[in-house]
């Protein structure tokens, strides 16, 4: 979700899953100030609920940086080429995946899927776009 989306989410209840243990972190006072601002602005939202979203949206914004690099080129049972990611955005989402499961299992689920799945591009997508940047 985008930071700009994120006041039409605060208007709605938020039912997400959280962590047994609590993490405590000590903030910035120009950031402790702006959240308190946006949490006197939506006083139906929890400083929590508006950390979260703020977090959230900006990893989802880290998560679209990341690069993709070209791994190993696979066909699927359809015929369907692809290929598997192998740069910064695969080691995010093993990483990410790996914490997962360590948490949801502390929090009483061992049997906790993975958060993403590998990340795989079609390869004519991506040779379009390499294509496009002239880098084939």
């Amino acid at each position: 979700m985008k930071a700009s989306e994120l006041r039409k989410n605060w208007q709605t209840k938020d039912n997400s899953r959280v962590i047994k243990r609590q993490v405590s972190i000590r903030l910035p006072t120009h950031i402790a100030a702006k959240i308190q601002a946006l949490c006197d602005m939506h006083p139906n939202k929890t400083k929590t609920d508006i950390i979260v979203d703020l977090l959230s949206s900006s990893l989802d914004e880290i998560y679209d940086s990341f690069e993709f690099k070209w791994g190993k080129e696979c066909i699927d049972e359809h015929g369907y080429a692809f290929v598997l990611d192998k740069g910064e955005r695969k080691t995010y989402i093993d990483l990410a995946n790996k914490h997962f499961r360590e948490i949801e299992a502390d929090n009483g689920n061992p049997y906790a899927v993975n958060l993403f799945e590998d990340h795989m591009e079609s390869k004519n997508d991506l040779e379009a776009w390499m294509d496009n940047l002239g880098r084939i």
